[in-house]
């Protein structure tokens, strides 16, 4: 799914000429349909060079749960309490609107407590200091963080953790009326020479699903005397 956009910078000299620019902003992701856990990182700081920006992908896939143990930097311990067992961690920008996003869980089995289940639970960074949603217990049901938790256009990091190392095979949907974020550039700045620059909001790292592109249009003057 691609989003695209453009706006446009102008620039008038003393002479009155007119300078114009259009600025290209838009999105794209790609994914693996064969992997069992799509999105999905076993760190924090991983899902990062994967942010997704249209949160209604969720919905696209079936996930299961990673079987082996978490390693890497992980919350002490997760809000509410209990410790990461086999997190999964994803990365996305919030959209507006009103609407929730959906945990559906099933099929769950393997943990060493017998407590089968997920937990779910949302912090603002990866230092894992803020947390914007929680739930603790461990749970097979519907898990819904609903929108009022949620600041558009900031970037979240969700985790869902087996409990005692409970593997579920589970769904996301996104139920409601959510608004894509605006993907507007931070500045735009058209020189009298005609150099454009401009800063992407949700720049990824590397590859990332969420892709800005920002490409520029050859500038030109509308008023030629």
């Amino acid at each position: 799914m691609e989003f695209d956009y453009f706006y446009t910078a102008t620039f008038i000299d003393d002479q009155g000429c007119e300078y114009s620019a259009s600025v290209y902003v838009g999105y794209d992701h790609t994914i693996d349909c064969n992997d069992e856990n799509p999105f999905a990182n076993n760190e924090c700081e991983l899902s990062e060079f994967d942010i997704i920006c249209d949160i209604t992908t969720f919905e696209s896939f079936n996930y299961i749960m990673p079987s082996q143990s978490s390693g890497g930097d992980q919350p002490i311990v997760l809000c509410g309490g209990g410790t990461p067992h086999n997190i999964s961690w994803f990365s996305f920008v919030a959209y507006g609107g009103d609407y929730s996003i959906n945990i559906l869980p099933s099929g769950c089995y393997g943990s060493t407590d017998g407590q089968e289940g997920i937990q779910v639970g949302l912090f603002s960074d990866c230092t894992f200091s803020n947390s914007a949603f929680c739930s603790s217990e461990c749970n097979v049901n519907n898990i819904s963080i609903p929108s009022q938790n949620l600041v558009e256009g900031q970037t979240y990091h969700m985790f869902i953790d087996g409990c005692f190392g409970s593997v579920c095979y589970y769904e996301m949907e996104i139920q409601g009326s959510p608004e894509p974020p605006s993907l507007a550039p931070e500045s735009i700045t058209l020189t009298a020479n005609g150099v454009v620059h401009s800063e992407c909001k949700y720049r990824s790292r590397t590859r990332i699903l969420c892709r800005n592109k920002c490409t520029f249009t050859t500038n030109w003057c509308r008023n030629s005397r």
